[in-house]
């Protein structure tokens, strides 16, 4: 388990630790080009909490002040969905060179992560976590595939929405009862979704899991993106 996992499982000795740690700034881009906003949401989550436990001031008046200018708010809070990009298959690069340098945006509501950018493949392994807030699990989740373009505008290989209702269901669930393994659904590709395969939703060593393929829109309707979703509870009395 790892130092984020144990922080919000509430384990509050990795929990200061933590704040200690990441209170203050992000952590760098992992590229070298430009401010890293991947971790962003979860380091606004450690400062809020430490200025509420120190000072006893409101997220406005505090965390509205950074550059991404965050969730002015946390009532309403429902939890943390983690996303795990892990590849792109066959994207669909334009004009010359035949390969690309791909990276890829999630938005959600205000919030705007991305992942590194993988140079020169077409089938790039990024393996990467993005963490969102959830607070409406009824906004749209949007997945952007860009080829970063060092002299012009970085152009869009392909976009798709994250499905993420029978996800969010399964963990409505008594999921005490289940045994690691158990699958609760299985979603089926359909003209109302951006599935490329059917995506199982899991109970998997006391997480729900949602593996899924999605299928991006494009000009030639070309490329796919493999991920996971994760559900992170927030410690009790957040």
């Amino acid at each position: 388990m790892n130092s984020l996992e144990a922080l919000f499982r509430g384990d509050y000795d990795n929990y200061w630790e933590l704040v200690n740690e990441l209170g203050q700034e992000p952590v760098p881009d992992c590229c070298g080009e430009g401010q890293d906003i991947r971790s962003s949401s979860l380091v606004d989550v450690i400062k809020f909490e430490k200025v509420k436990r120190e000072t006893g001031e409101t997220m406005d008046s505090s965390l509205t002040k950074s550059p991404q200018k965050r969730l002015t708010s946390m009532e309403g809070l429902l939890g943390l969905l983690r996303i795990r990009i892990k590849r792109g298959v066959n994207l669909a690069v334009q004009g010359i060179p035949s390969s690309g340098d791909p990276y890829v945006v999630i938005k959600m509501g205000k919030q705007k992560l991305k992942t590194c950018v993988i140079r020169n493949v077409v089938n790039p392994e990024w393996n990467e976590d993005l963490t969102l807030f959830v607070v409406n699990p009824n906004l749209p989740i949007k997945l952007t595939v860009y080829d970063r373009d060092t002299f012009a505008m970085d152009d869009k290989m392909g976009e798709a929405e994250i499905p993420i209702k029978d996800f969010l269901r399964a963990l409505k669930m008594n999921l005490d009862k289940y045994r690691s393994g158990t699958t609760f659904t299985r979603v089926l590709p359909s003209t109302t979704n951006c599935l490329a395969e059917e995506s199982a939703v899991t109970w998997k060593d006391g997480y729900v899991v949602q593996e899924m393929c999605l299928r991006l829109k494009n000009d030639i309707e070309r490329g796919e993106v493999e991920l996971e979703l994760n559900w992170i509870e927030l410690p009790k009395g957040f």
